[in-house]
């Protein structure tokens, strides 16, 4: 059990979370910009970290290898101090206990954009490991395979951000607390 004065030591991070293309990276930079907070992107620290793209991670080790690093990673940035404002792969909540990780050091934001949208930025930008050299029909299917897997994980957030409220004023709303704690 843990005591009061471990829970007020736990960083207050803030962790988005969301489908590839749902504009993780884009809000923490919009957010980090205003709030004048750093923000991680869990995707470019693992790249820098390790000298290879997250598609030649996936490529060269498999996606559990990198699930790993991945975990390893977001398990690092909880312990760091001051607040950060962390963007997640689209993939980090659902494997092994990152959730619990990410809620028990900070706030976790679902940033739910529709499947419109979404699958606008994905064929606009094909990047993203398991939408790589997929027709438009394939990108739609795999799409709803991963949101069917995933959605049950990202309803777990703390907060959940529908594309009608997502702004960057209601977002600032939602971590305010957070950025009070500091």
């Amino acid at each position: 059990m843990e005591t009061h004065s471990e829970r007020t030591s736990l960083a207050k991070h803030v962790f988005l979370i969301g489908m590839p293309g749902a504009g993780k990276s884009y809000w923490a930079k919009q957010l980090s910009a205003y709030c004048k907070i750093p923000y991680v992107d869990l995707d470019a620290k693992i790249t820098h970290a390790y000298g290879k793209t997250i598609n030649e991670l996936f490529t060269d080790s498999g996606e559990e290898v990198f699930r790993k690093i991945e975990q390893k990673e977001l398990q690092n940035l909880c312990f760091q101090s001051p607040l950060q404002i962390i963007a997640c792969g689209g993939g980090t909540p659902i494997y092994e206990d990152n959730m619990v990780w990410m809620k028990r050091f900070g706030l976790v934001i679902f940033i739910n954009p529709s499947k419109t949208s979404i699958l606008q930025r994905i064929h606009a930008k094909t990047h993203r490991p398991k939408f790589l050299n997929k027709s438009i029909l394939e990108i739609e299917q795999l799409y709803e395979e991963l949101l069917i897997k995933r959605l049950p994980i990202y309803q777990q957030a703390n907060l959940i951000i529908n594309e009608e409220q997502l702004t960057l004023e209601n977002l600032i709303q939602h971590i305010q607390p957070c950025i009070n704690h500091h």
